[in-house]
């Protein structure tokens, strides 16, 4: 649905890997670990609110810069209301993870027909082939 601009052309792939293998489970941990347990229900929304608010005013960095691309109908207003649905679904997994996979499985579907993700492209981005 998107993908990163990197300063170098060649380093997409490089861009790629690091936010996908160091910058995003190292939110997520962080998002985690800080959760306020037994908390009030408004400090539970306050900290949501902190980090869907992270992440998309970074992304809106991104974009002002123009260092992320869209796709297939994808917007920053997208990524803002996948955030409102990612972070929840996160404290989900981290306390019930088969209920958390059901309920992604549904997400992923709905996400591909409202988007009209074609499969091929959806199998290249798991497979790349080599040219």
């Amino acid at each position: 649905m998107w993908s990163f601009v990197p300063d170098v052309p060649m380093l997409r792939l490089y861009c790629e890997l690091i936010y996908s293998l160091i910058v995003f489970p190292l939110a997520v941990l962080m998002f985690l670990n800080n959760y306020p347990e037994n908390s009030k229900k408004s400090k539970v929304l306050l900290h949501h609110l902190r980090w869907i608010g992270y992440f998309s005013g970074t992304e809106l960095l991104l974009v002002w810069t123009n260092r992320i691309e869209y796709g297939n109908g994808w917007s920053w207003y997208c990524s803002v209301l996948f955030d409102t649905m990612m972070f929840p679904m996160l404290r989900l997994h981290s306390r019930r993870p088969l209920t958390a996979y059901v309920c992604s499985v549904f997400i992923i579907i709905g996400l591909l027909l409202v988007f009209r993700v074609p499969l091929p492209q959806v199998s290249e981005a798991i497979l790349p082939t080599r040219p």
